[in-house]
């Protein structure tokens, strides 16, 4: 909607705040709005923003019908109203500067004499004239607000005045939303504050019924279908009648918590000391655990070598294994081969002993591997997987053979124990032939020592050394087959160049000595 020229001060764009006190008493005695001589700036501005700036429409138009009609211009209750006496005539938008130091404002505002007429034109023909005797007011008030101590607030709100006259259409769309938001947190508050109230409410609840009602019953099927089918509103209301659900491996009655035979009651990690009404864990005791595993093991094993022994027995009839059908083993079998190893090869009780075997027979029954059957009455268990001893193995190895690869096996066979002589007589000519080296090379070394000596010394040490002090220090006359050892320590000496062989008189017999030449 436009705005006259002569309500420029109704004009979006122009701030409230900039008028000075005797304006704003102007604007408002129009309008018949009772005054208080004390009220300062601030008061009128609140007053103007009630009770003129908020019906801003009416005035408007009211102002358009009369001015057409050429009346005056009446408004609320017919009272008489005409533009306000200001000093010019104002444009649409006017410009306003705003000095703030020392918390103090001056504007600059043309000032206005007392008892002074301003002609407000719209067109050339028509001019409406105020009189002095509708005014009121002294000339204390024309005097300019520059010496009044302004407030810190009403410095705050003509910058902001003047910066929301200069944003554009998006922002003061974002400063709408804005003052939405600001509105609208309260009600937030509220809200959460409700929901967090709602929700303590509801956990104090259940808390409260489960340290009153305890466990859940483990058979009470029906009332939890019944439970999951209500309602959201039939839940809550439900919630002072709730109880601990029943744990895994446990069986509650009465509100009381009992764990299976192989199972024990633990706390959970975040309720250490049973305060919290949570459910309890029912968890397999380690060793009893490790049991049951070795159990299961040795079921499978029991299942796999019955299978093996009718493959075996399935091949070696009809000489293939199609139309093989898997071995259905009686449970009861099975657990009888079992007990008998666990009796001679531990200690546990029969009745310990009996709940592993139920617990690893519950296991087998879920395994994908393990195949179970129930024939009139009786539990059978079967598995894919053979398990073949090794004599199993050769026969059904010979009874799928052709009759040329039974050849190839015989020749094989017929082959393995000379290949085996041959290789035994080579490794042990070999291990012989490593230490008679060896202690061909000790006699070098003691031959070698005993030329360094003589050389020192020739007239009093031998050059060599005799044959029978070496033969007593490298071979053992009581072993057997020490003879033929020297026999090849001997040719080993005797084919190396550089040792000699002597003949000395001791004792009035001859002694072979073996010697360097150099």
């Amino acid at each position: 909607m436009d705005v006259p020229d002569a309500l420029y001060y109704l004009d979006d764009d122009f701030p409230p705040r900039s008028l000075k006190r005797y304006q704003l008493k102007t604007i408002l005695q129009q309008y018949n709005i009772k005054l208080d001589s004390s009220m300062k700036r601030a008061d009128l501005v609140e007053l103007f923003q009630e009770h003129v700036l908020s019906k801003k429409e009416e005035i408007i138009k009211a102002y358009n019908e009369k001015r057409g009609l050429g009346n005056p211009l009446k408004i609320m209750d017919t009272e008489k109203m005409s533009p306000p006496p200001l000093t010019t005539p104002h444009s649409k938008k006017r410009s306003t500067t705003f000095v703030t130091k020392d918390t103090t404002m001056e504007t600059t505002i043309q000032k206005r004499k007392p008892n002074v007429t301003v002609n407000y034109q719209e067109d050339e023909d028509e001019e409406y004239i105020e009189t002095d005797e509708d005014l009121e007011y002294s000339e204390e008030e024309y005097i300019d607000d520059a010496d009044e101590p302004v407030d810190k607030s009403e410095i705050a709100w003509l910058l902001q005045d003047t910066e929301s006259a200069n944003k554009s259409s998006t922002e003061r769309a974002l400063d709408v939303v804005q003052s939405y938001w600001e509105m609208l947190q309260p009600l937030l508050k509220i809200i959460y504050i409700m929901i967090v109230l709602m929700a303590l409410g509801s956990t104090l609840m259940i808390i409260t019924a489960r340290n009153k009602n305890g466990y859940c019953n483990s058979d009470n099927v029906i009332e939890k279908e019944t439970t999951l089918s209500k309602s959201p509103i039939e839940k809550f209301l439900s919630l002072s009648s709730s109880c601990i659900p029943c744990p895994d491996h446990g069986n509650c009655m009465h509100g009381d918590l009992h764990c299976l035979g192989l199972y024990k009651r633990r706390h959970a990690l975040y309720n250490p000391f049973g305060i919290l009404p949570v459910a309890d864990e029912c968890i397999q005791d380690s060793a009893i655990g490790r049991a049951v595993y070795r159990a299961e093991k040795r079921i499978k094993n029991a299942l796999a070598y019955r299978q093996g022994q009718h493959v075996c027995d399935y091949v070696l009839r009809f000489g293939t294994d199609e139309g093989l059908a898997m071995v259905h083993t009686k449970a009861s079998d099975v657990r009888h081969v079992v007990e008998e190893r666990y009796r001679t090869q531990s200690k546990w009780t029969k009745e310990k002993l009996d709940q592993v075997l139920d617990s690893a027979f519950v296991s087998l029954a879920t395994d994908p591997k393990i195949h179970y059957w129930e024939i009139d009455g009786e539990s059978y268990f079967g598995t894919e997987r053979a398990s073949f001893s090794t004599y199993c193995t050769i026969r059904m190895f010979i009874a799928k053979a052709s009759p040329r690869m039974k050849q190839v096996l015989v020749g094989i066979l017929a082959g393995i124990p000379i290949l085996s002589f041959g290789w035994y007589n080579h490794m042990w000519h070999t291990k012989v032939r490593k230490e008679t080296d060896a202690k061909v090379s000790q006699v070098i070394t003691q031959l070698k020592e005993q030329f360094e000596k003589h050389l020192s010394d020739p007239n009093h040490i031998d050059r060599g050394l005799p044959v029978s002090k070496l033969r007593v220090s490298l071979t053992d006359v009581n072993k057997p087959g020490s003879v033929e050892e020297w026999k090849r320590i001997a040719h080993g000496v005797q084919s190396n160049p550089q040792i000699r062989r002597s003949f000395q008189e001791v004792a009035g017999e001859p002694s072979e000595y073996w010697e360097l030449t150099h």
